[in-house]
C-alpha cells in the first residue's frame, strides 16, 4: 500500500468517525486492522460495517492486553511502525 514499507498490519487506536473510516479504508486495502476504543458500540459499528462491505475478515478489536493503558508501541521490537496522530479540536 505505502511505497517502501511493509505494513500488514494495523493498531487503531480511536474508532469515531475519523479513526473509523481509516480502519476501514486500511482494511478495504488488505491490511489487518485491531481496533481499540473505550467505547464498545464504536468497535462493533466499524467491524459490522466492514463485514456488510465484504472484508470484515480483516478487522477485528484488539484483545492481546488486559489493561489498555499496558500497550506501548515504542517498546514493540523489530516491527515496522507507521503512527498518525490527529490532533483533537473543539470542532464538533
Amino acid at each position: 500500500m505505502a511505497q517502501g514499507l511493509d505494513i500488514k498490519k494495523l493498531a487503531m487506536i480511536g474508532c469515531g468517525s475519523i479513526g473509523g473510516g481509516m480502519a476501514l479504508l486500511f482494511a478495504e486495502n488488505g491490511l489487518e486492522i485491531s481496533l481499540e476504543d473505550p467505547s464498545e458500540p464504536a468497535m462493533d459499528y466499524v467491524i459490522n460495517a466492514a463485514r456488510d462491505q465484504g472484508f470484515g475478515h480483516n478487522i477485528k478489536k484488539f484483545k492481546g492486553i488486559p489493561h489498555r493503558l499496558a500497550w506501548n508501541p515504542a517498546k514493540a521490537d523489530n516491527v515496522n511502525r507507521l503512527q498518525v496522530s490527529l490532533p483533537i479540536s473543539g470542532i464538533p
